[in-house]
């Protein structure tokens, strides 16, 4: 068969099962909700700044202390802002947050979890020690503890969840190297002498991303859960920002009298949360074997 012919065939192929598993994931009723709650947060990420009727950091103080209504939908907060604009502005902050939390924890566990496997004989034990270390202390309060160290800001608490994030996908990708290292196509690209640079990133790297892609869709949901808990400590994004779990914060002393201060960026979060949680569910059932191979034989 020409090369050409086999690339066509191989997209084909990939096209297939991309639709099989979009398919899956839409019959999928948690995940079809997770699906719709979370493109709906997507829009408003992107559209939200446009979309927002008044200026977030506005303020006006004879406004202070309305509650939802035709002018104001979600009220105003302590110092008269609108709390639906801030919402608006402030999706974006917990999308990127997300974003480069899972992003970097995926990219220094998936390299250090690669390499480690690989020369596991060698200095991938030595290796392998790192996220035993940081695995030995619960995920939120090693966090808070670096976010206190490198002071209270949204760049310095992301660094410290970064920093906390990355050994799930170390260990994750550790196991799943040393079982694609005994696969016959692994032995067989070594002996042709292949790099170890090569056969890592053509040969097991690529056999490894579904559970990877799995383990990422699930925690990006307690990322930006995270990142709004460091903002509710005043650990995060500094005021006047408009980032959910300050502005939860913000109205937690007034939690009886003006409610929606707290309980509106608070009920935001749990929703996108939750979402993504229920998406990191769809995708773990979409991309099991077993399940597919059914479907494929209806």
């Amino acid at each position: 068969m020409p090369a050409s012919t086999e690339r066509i065939v191989g997209k084909s192929s990939k096209l297939r099962e991309f639709k099989l598993t979009l398919l899956l994931l839409w019959k999928n009723n948690v995940s079809k909700i997770g699906l719709i709650v979370i493109a709906i947060f997507l829009f408003v990420c992107i559209l939200g700044p446009v979309l927002a009727p008044r200026d977030p950091y506005a303020i006006d103080v004879s406004l202070a202390k309305i509650p939802p209504g035709a002018r104001f939908w979600f009220g105003t907060d302590l110092l008269g802002r609108d709390i639906f604009s801030r919402m608006l502005h402030g999706a974006i902050i917990s999308l990127a947050s997300g974003l480069i939390i899972v992003g970097m924890g995926v990219f220094i566990g998936v390299t250090i979890g690669l390499i480690s496997g690989f020369f596991h004989r060698s200095i991938g034990q030595i290796l392998m020690r790192l996220p035993d270390i940081f695995l030995a202390f619960p995920t939120l309060v090693l966090a808070i503890s670096l976010a206190v160290t490198f002071g209270p800001s949204l760049t310095n608490a992301l660094i410290a969840m970064s920093l906390v994030y990355w050994p799930p996908f170390a260990r994750l990708m550790y196991g799943e190297t040393l079982s694609i290292m005994e696969s016959d196509y692994v032995k067989f690209a070594k002996t042709l002498n292949q790099s170890p640079t090569r056969i890592m990133l053509r040969h097991v790297l690529p056999n490894a991303v579904s559970p990877i892609i799995i383990q990422a869709s699930l925690d990006f949901g307690d990322a930006i859960l995270l990142a709004a808990v460091l903002g509710f400590l005043g650990l995060g994004a500094q005021p006047p920002s408009p980032e959910w779990g300050a502005m939860v914060a913000q109205g937690r002393n007034y939690l009886f009298d003006f409610w929606w201060m707290s309980i509106i960026p608070g009920s935001a979060i749990f929703l996108v949360t939750l979402a993504f949680n229920f998406l990191g569910d769809g995708i773990r059932d979409a991309l099991d074997p077993n399940i597919r191979r059914i479907k494929k034989a209806d």
